[in-house]
């Protein structure tokens, strides 16, 4: 998850956040590969919208790519300092990077800080004039389904968050259920958004908590 795109979150949740970084990290490949950047050339550009502590850019890096770019409202100053990617500062609408400079954006855990589908769908003009003809857009978040709605009301009861972990992903929730609320009832609006816009869709997979999505710059 990623700060409120208009900068409201809390120190609190800033820390937080930050502390999960290592965690974070550890399942990143995965969802790299859940949206095909696992079969990439490494000389592939690659941006990501809302990029938190780099944990994307870091296994790109790692795995080889070089062209690595990132965004997002704020930046802890570890990440500003990471001279390996260029960085930026700022709402997402307005990415200051060149148009068709990209051949692939990221949007990971972060479309519900993006306050509904008329943003989101802002963002999404903005990633596709900064993509080159056939670049792609990456893109996970929470799916809808009574599940994840149950799960996201538990963990704002307190009592029962009886270990550490549970207590950590209980006080993001907290924090961010103000986001959250608002977006997950719009879920399938922005779906909507996202397969009827001006890409095409690669590929889909919806599992129990969260989709993840591969869209085509035609």
């Amino acid at each position: 998850m990623h700060g409120d795109m208009t900068g409201r979150d809390s120190a609190e949740w800033y820390a937080a956040y930050a502390a999960d970084s290592a965690r974070r990290r550890v399942k990143m490949r995965e969802k790299l590969r859940s949206v095909g950047l696992d079969r990439v050339a490494r000389d592939a550009a690659v941006l990501d919208l809302c990029c938190g502590h780099c944990e994307s850019l870091d296994v790109l890096y790692e795995d080889g790519f070089r062209r690595l770019s990132g965004m997002d409202i704020r930046l802890a100053s570890d990440v500003r300092a990471d001279a390996r990617f260029a960085l930026a500062e700022g709402d997402v609408e307005s990415p200051p990077f060149a148009p068709q400079s990209q051949d692939w954006i990221l949007v990971i855990h972060a479309l519900h800080h993006l306050e509904g589908p008329e943003k989101i769908g802002r963002v999404l003009d903005r990633a596709h004039a900064l993509l080159r003809p056939g670049g792609r857009l990456g893109l996970i978040d929470f799916t809808y389904n009574p599940v994840v709605l149950l799960a996201l009301h538990l963990f704002r009861v307190k009592p029962l968050l009886v270990t550490p972990y549970l207590r950590y992903f209980g006080s993001l929730v907290q924090e961010e259920w103000p986001q959250l609320s608002r977006y997950l009832p719009q879920i399938p609006r922005v779906l909507a958004r996202l397969k009827n816009g001006q890409f095409d869709v690669e590929t889909e997979r919806h599992g129990l908590f969260y989709f993840s999505m591969t869209l085509r710059k035609r």
